[in-house]
């Protein structure tokens, strides 16, 4: 079976993109830092349908949506470079 090359060039547009998606991350992980200290130790993870709180957790469960974040890209741009395996 022959080998398919499927690097494509980034246009500008898709450059700027993910240079704008690492700054935003990075963002992310500034804000979390910067608002921790402030945070009580028990927070609020949940809310039922009646808006009251059902969830409780410590204040280190702020950092699972950056660390999400971070995943996410990393899905993304595994997905980018290898399409062949993703259809």
């Amino acid at each position: 079976m022959p080998h398919i090359d499927y690097y494509v060039p980034l246009t500008k547009i898709e450059s700027l993109a993910r240079t704008l998606s690492l700054l935003l991350l990075l963002l992310m992980f500034v804000a979390t830092a910067a608002s921790f200290s402030s945070l009580p130790q028990r927070i609020v993870t949940h809310y039922n349908f009646a808006a009251e709180p059902d969830g409780w957790g410590d204040r280190w469960t702020v950092w699972l949506l950056p660390i999400i974040g971070v995943g996410i890209y990393f899905l993304f741009r595994l997905a980018v470079k290898y399409p062949q395996y993703f259809n």
